[in-house]
């Protein structure tokens, strides 16, 4: 609010919360890894070897147990911060800095979702690897969600820095920046293609997908993840839910196709060509991580509070034979 000419206003009892995006892929990871995360650190996923088995004449050989091993490390980290001015905390209604924390807190959560979204698309980069991205002016006209968008800063010595902006807006993008390239996260290594947009050719690329799976062992615990948009063009093939449980609504599920249950969500990742929906086990994706840092302070200098939050994560595809993208035309 503005304080120019410290005029008392009557704020409104209730809270109006905006409409936000639901974190629903997320749910279909692997938390079976995850601990006390901190940032630059690593979990160690172990696996066992492939034994051997051979034909029998007589004689046995035994070969020594073999495992494998995969790292998930710890490069994502994101915070939020902001300030309560003792004005404000005075003539507002109680409670709502704490809406506001837990807004936040919420889009640390969403952020989650949508970089799972790009990993399988082999477009998530961590924050630890942005650093060392390259960068270029974006040629964009409008603000597109599946990109994160930056403003250059130069310093007194001339050295240059990218910010990332965290709500673009139109009417300035001529003046943002994007990543042209940088080290990005595997991403799915099996997928396949509809020909076109109709209920048809989607129907037969999503059963190519679980054709796809069950070649590859993989025929029980698969879950599909689709966007809204492929969802109404799709929907006449789903079987509704035989319940109403709340906590399967609350994480996106539709209904059920092939004894999958179908998510849909808006943190599918859609580029200019393809939305990039999914197939997978719960295996196929390991996430850990914690938001292990709110706190508030005091403000020198200013009546004020500041309360910030830090989010740290990391994320891989661990298994890709248990999980098929199913690319969709935009």
């Amino acid at each position: 609010m503005s304080v120019t000419y410290f005029q008392r206003e009557v704020w409104a009892k209730k809270i109006q919360d905006a409409l936000e995006m639901k974190c629903r892929l997320i749910h279909n990871c692997t938390r079976d890894y995850e601990g006390d995360c901190e940032y630059a650190k690593t979990v160690r996923i172990l696996g066992v070897g492939d034994p051997s088995v051979s034909g029998y004449h007589g004689t046995v050989d035994y070969e020594n147990m073999s495992d494998t091993a995969q790292w998930l490390p710890i490069d994502f980290a994101e915070y939020f911060a902001f300030k309560v001015d003792d004005i404000d905390k005075a003539q507002s209604q109680p409670g709502l800095p704490e809406k506001y924390q837990q807004k936040s807190s919420s889009r640390l959560a969403q952020r989650r979702d949508i970089n799972i979204g790009r990993l399988v698309a082999g477009k998530c980069i961590s924050t630890m690897k942005e650093e060392t991205a390259t960068y270029g002016k974006t040629s964009d006209s409008d603000i597109k969600l599946y990109k994160d968008y930056f403003i250059q800063k130069t310093d007194s010595e001339g050295n240059t820095t990218y910010k990332r902006v965290s709500k673009p807006l139109k009417a300035n993008i001529a003046n943002y920046y994007e990543i042209t390239s940088g080290e990005y996260k595997d991403g799915a290594k099996n997928s396949n293609t509809a020909s076109g947009k109709t209920q048809t050719a989607i129907k037969t690329a999503i059963d190519n997908g679980f054709v796809a799976l069950n070649l590859r062992n993989c025929e029980d615990g698969i879950n599909m993840e689709i966007d809204p948009q492929t969802y109404m063009d799709f929907r006449n093939n789903l079987i509704e839910l035989s319940t109403n449980n709340p906590e399967m609504i609350r994480q996106g599920k539709v209904g059920m196709y092939n004894n999958a249950p179908v998510t849909m969500s808006n943190a599918i990742y859609t580029d200019d060509s393809y939305k990039y929906c999914m197939l997978r086990t719960k295996s196929a994706i390991a996430f850990a991580g914690q938001i292990n840092k709110v706190e508030s302070m005091r403000l020198e200098g200013s009546f004020s509070d500041g309360i910030r939050g830090l989010d740290t994560y990391g994320m891989n595809i661990i298994s890709q034979d248990e999980l098929q993208v199913v690319k969709i035309p935009v």
